[in-house]
């Protein structure tokens, strides 16, 4: 526009009033939280904020220390892809003027907008630690460059939200062999904010827990488990036998027979400590009649084909032998035993895998045949002991003068 009526005073009132406009827009641009709001296709313009605080030299030349310095250091890349990627005057209020106000600048805390998530992380053991300070939200997710819930799930979010578990809790680092190494984050399985121990009423490793914690990812298992004896044990569906003056049996939980940060895929067992060795916990009196059984020999000796407690019983599906549905009912042996020995008859499942010698009632023929072997045993060498001392003792006094096998000495030379 050219301004030819007026003068040059007049001219240039207006060249400063169109400038002063042109920079009023562009700090109207710039919103009272100190972050322009970004349109399609538009470069995103330098946050006012980010004047002062993406400058660390700047920062420096203000602070006590160059750790105070970088701490205030935040720049608006920081911040894109964050969880909290927000205007700053949403968290700090009262910081537009410059230098800061004391007094009136106030920074939000993540209870402010996360209220539900605050309640859990109180009622949890973070915060209330027994030694040094309680553990805030910052110490696990950061301050600026927050993860998005949806980043979290990412493997390499995964590998460093637990490595910054273990700078706490370095003694519970996963072994490489575990299956859950590197793949599964703490939180799956410890929750993420309402931690607790395993002891405590509400965790997520609790005994009657654990079915809906392990089952989020093993979900076949889990409604295996649901319906067999040991899931009808935890879930108070059943009733357990208890020893007057012992302690009662721990429940068969998930954690009860693969164990917790030291477990193994089953697929990489060595022979004989395979699932069905975690059974022997709870089983004494099975594993020993197991352990003279032709199956459990085979397993000590390093067989990784003879079948151990879970060949037979199943690992997730286990039910007493009475209950028609059970692997070891009698209906169902043949099919059972056939897995391992595809010629098996109604004949060949009359093997006692549990056979007592001891138990007279349940196992006669077993307790019959022991002692007569034993019997005979003992005689044989009772006998053999007799007949080696006295054969001994003749040795030790020497034949006697003049005794042959053939008879007397003989007088007068030859003939």
């Amino acid at each position: 526009m050219k301004l030819s009526w007026c003068g040059p005073r007049v001219r240039g009132a207006a060249v400063l009033a169109a400038a002063a406009l042109y920079f009023a827009v562009q700090a109207a641009g710039v919103s009272a939280q100190g972050a322009a709001a970004p349109r399609p296709g538009v470069p995103r313009p330098v946050p006012t904020c980010e004047r002062c605080h993406g400058e660390l030299e700047f920062l420096r030349q203000h602070s006590p220390t160059l750790d105070r310095a970088r701490s205030l250091s935040v720049s608006d890349q920081l911040l894109r892809g964050s969880g909290h990627d927000l205007p700053c005057a949403e968290c700090h209020k009262g910081f537009s003027a410059f230098p800061h106000p004391g007094g009136t600048a106030t920074t939000a805390t993540c209870a402010s907008c996360h209220p539900a998530v605050a309640r859990a992380w109180d009622a949890g053991t973070h915060a209330h630690v027994d030694q040094g300070s309680p553990v805030g939200c910052k110490d696990c997710h950061g301050v600026h460059p927050v993860p998005t819930r949806a980043g979290l799930k990412a493997r390499e979010a995964i590998v460093a939200m637990n490595q910054r578990c273990l700078a706490c809790h370095d003694t519970r680092r996963f072994p490489a062999h575990a299956p859950h190494s590197d793949s599964v984050a703490c939180a799956s399985c410890h929750g993420a904010h309402d931690v607790r121990s395993h002891d405590q009423a509400g965790s997520t490793l609790a005994a009657r827990s654990q079915i809906t914690t392990c089952g989020a990812c093993h979900r076949e298992e889990a409604a295996s488990w649901r319906n067999d004896i040991h899931g009808q044990t935890v879930l108070g569906a059943r009733s357990v036998k208890t020893v007057a003056g012992q302690e009662p049996p721990r429940p068969p939980t998930c954690t009860t027979c693969h164990g917790g940060h030291q477990m193994v895929h089953p697929k990489q067992v060595a022979a004989g400590t395979g699932p069905g060795a975690g059974c022997t916990k709870c089983h004494e009196k099975y594993a020993d009649t197991f352990g003279d059984s032709y199956h459990g020999q085979a397993s000590r000796l390093g067989s990784k084909r003879a079948a151990d407690c879970t060949g037979c019983h199943t690992a997730h599906s286990i039910l007493p032998a009475a209950n028609p549905r059970s692997s070891v009912a009698k209906a169902n042996l043949v099919a059972t035993c056939g897995h391992c020995h595809p010629r098996a008859t109604a004949s060949f499942t009359a093997f006692q895998p549990h056979g007592d010698v001891h138990d007279r009632a349940k196992s006669p023929l077993l307790f019959w045949t022991y002692r007569l072997m034993m019997l005979l045993l003992t005689g044989t060498l009772m006998f053999f002991g007799v007949h080696t001392t006295l054969w001994l003792a003749r040795s030790l006094r020497g034949e006697p003068a003049g005794s042959g096998a053939h008879g007397g000495t003989r007088k007068g030379g030859d003939a």
